[in-house]
C-alpha cells in the first residue's frame, strides 16, 4: 500500500517512465541488500518482514503504478487492449512453465524436445524463468 500511494504522487513529478525506472532500480538495490544480508535476515524474522515489505513497496511504486499507464500512452485506443492482453498472457505462460518446471523435472525436457534429464539440474530453474 505505501508503494502504490507513494507512486501516485511520484509519477506526477517524474513521469511514468522515470518512475518505473526508479522503482525497479530501488527494488534491485534492496534485493541485492537482502541477498547480502541473507544469513542475518533469516535469523531475525521481523527484520526480514520489514525489508521485504520495503522491497515490495518499491515494486508497486514503479511497475505496479506505471505499467498500465505506459501501455495506455504508447498505443492508440484500438490496440491498447491487445498489447495489455499480450503482456498478461506472457506473464501467465511464464508462471505456468515456472510451476510445472519445478514440479516435474522432465516437463522442461519435453518442452524443449529433449530426452528426460538432459538439462543439468542447476540449469532447469534458469530455463523455466527465462521462458
Amino acid at each position: 500500500m505505501p508503494g502504490t500511494l507513494g507512486g501516485a504522487f511520484v509519477v506526477d513529478y517524474l513521469g511514468p517512465k522515470w518512475t518505473m525506472i526508479t522503482g525497479l532500480l530501488l527494488q534491485a538495490v534492496i534485493g541485492f541488500a537482502m541477498s547480502g544480508a541473507y544469513t542475518h535476515l533469516t535469523s531475525h524474522i521481523g527484520a526480514f518482514a520489514v525489508v521485504y515489505g520495503i522491497f515490495l513497496s518499491f515494486g508497486e511504486l514503479g511497475p505496479g503504478n506505471c505499467l498500465g499507464l505506459l501501455a495506455s500512452k504508447t498505443s492508440p485506443t484500438a490496440i491498447r487492449g491487445q498489447f495489455y492482453g499480450f503482456a498478461a498472457a506472457v506473464g501467465k505462460v511464464g508462471a505456468f512453465v515456472g510451476i510445472w518446471g519445478k514440479r516435474h523435472d522432465c516437463f522442461l525436457d519435453r518442452l524443449l524436445i529433449r530426452p528426460c534429464n538432459s538439462i543439468p539440474s542447476h540449469h532447469r530453474w534458469s530455463v523455466a524463468f527465462t521462458i
